[in-house]
């Protein structure tokens, strides 16, 4: 398979000749998709997790979570965990705090 790495000037060559040929190589954008049955709406219980799943087309894809404009930092309540194609966001034990809107952005 190859990487963005594979990039630059390769060239055969003999005695007498050669041929050179340009390689570039770029990566995929990274596309999101919420799993099949998952609603744009999630509701939790006060004191019981939530968890935020999405799938992305790479892989290697790295994401960041966002809530109301801020990224989204780990801690003892909050973590984050890839797993193949599926990227998570667990809040372990939310509080009442109105509306929270998480977006997903790509890196």
């Amino acid at each position: 398979m190859t990487t963005v790495e594979d990039t630059g000037e390769y060239i055969c060559d003999t005695e007498d000749d050669s041929v050179a040929f340009l390689v570039t190589i770029t990566e995929q954008l990274v596309t999101l998709t919420r799993p099949e049955n998952t609603p744009d709406e999630l509701e939790s219980f006060a004191g019981k997790p939530i968890v935020m799943e999405i799938n992305v087309s790479r892989p290697n894809a790295e994401v960041r979570w966002w809530l109301d404009g801020k990224e989204v930092e780990e801690s003892s309540n909050v973590t984050m965990a890839e797993d193949g194609l599926i990227r998570r966001l667990t809040i372990h034990a939310p509080i009442p705090a109105g509306f929270w809107k998480i977006h997903l952005r790509r890196c």
